[in-house]
């Protein structure tokens, strides 16, 4: 990813998504982040996912989310 996200950021699933039951192309938005979990170079978020009708809360990292423009 190139830029660094923010809160409120919308943004949609990667096919390099490793999260059962969330597809490519699947939206969201960025409630918190960046986190850096301990020994990862990679960035995480905290982000709410529309699935079907309802908000789900999950981490993505860095490379499983990209700015949904």
């Amino acid at each position: 990813m190139g830029r660094e996200l923010k809160k409120g950021d919308r943004v949609r699933v990667t096919v390099q998504s490793r999260l059962k039951g969330y597809e490519s192309g699947d939206a969201g938005e960025v409630i918190t982040g960046p986190e850096f979990l301990h020994r990862d170079r990679r960035r995480y978020y905290l982000v709410m996912v529309y699935k079907r009708g309802h908000l789900c809360p999950a981490v993505f990292a860095e490379d499983e989310i990209e700015p949904d423009v």
